[in-house]
Order: structure tokens, then sequence, then C-alpha cells
């Protein structure tokens, strides 16, 4: 079982669980605050709705950017922790690989994000089965970070 994270859409987290490359379950929760909390509700109410524990995850992906900054981190610090703790593997996607293989034509918002998140999952399964995974995940943000430099 495999846990999917992906906070880069602000104002949003969503969180999954697959078994190989299918998706089983997710879950698309808004928010504006309280980021960290609501995202480890949510990794702990999908995986008691789907009958699963922690100890029951082989794997976490996670998408790892760009996006907004903290929302971003977050995702990437909980996945990072997550694999550590239990000792197993991590792997980041970016968005851009995904939204490359993502055909939009004809479709709505809610098809979109759905296929995007089933890419994002097979993604990340092709990288866990490949070997593509180190000890920890770095967030991707698309542009120069601006944290200690102030507007002129």
């Amino acid at each position: 079982m495999f846990l999917i994270i992906n906070t880069n859409t602000l104002g949003k987290i969503v969180v999954a669980l697959a078994r190989r490359n299918n998706l089983i379950a997710e879950r698309s929760v808004k928010t504006k605050f309280h980021e960290t909390e609501k995202l480890l509700l949510n990794i702990h109410k999908i995986l008691e709705e789907n009958k699963f524990k922690l100890i029951d995850l082989e794997g976490v992906v996670v998408a790892n950017g760009p996006g907004a900054f903290t929302s971003l981190r977050i995702g990437v610090v909980t996945a990072n922790v997550l694999a550590f703790t239990l000792g197993i593997p991590v792997v980041g996607v970016k968005l851009s690989e995904v939204r490359d293989k993502v055909n939009k034509v004809d479709k709505v918002n809610e098809e979109i994000e759905r296929e995007e998140l089933e890419t994002l999952v097979e993604i990340g399964f092709w990288k866990l089965k490949k070997g593509m995974r180190g000890r920890f995940v770095l967030p991707f943000y698309g542009k120069a970070l601006r944290i200690t430099t102030f507007p002129h």
C-alpha cells in the first residue's frame, strides 16, 4: 500500500492510497489555514476508512512542486518524516511531469484533477519500482526563493 500526498495546490490537500499503481481511495480537502493538522488528520482518516494502519504502508509518493512555499513544504516534510519513521521509501514527483502526460482536451476540472492524481500514482510507483528514491525528497519551488530578501 502506498500513500500519495499532494499539497501543491493552494487551499487544497489531497491524500490517496494506491495498491501498486492503482488508485484505491482518495480524500480531497479545501483549506485556508492549519494545513499541517488537516493533512495529518486526513492521512489518519483515509487509512482508518480503508482499514489500514501506518505500518501497512510500503512507500510514500509526494508531489514536490512547483507550488506555494508553505503548503509544499508541509507535504514534503510530512512525507519525509513518515518515510523515515516507518523505514519505507519516499519519492517526489514534480507536477510538470504529471501535467505533461495528462490530456486536458474536452474535460472538466474534476476529470483533469482525477487524471492528474492517477498519473501522479503511476509515475510515483514507477519511480519506487525503478529504485529512483532517495532517503528524502526535496521541494521544488519553480522559482527563486525570496525568504531573506526584502522588496525595494
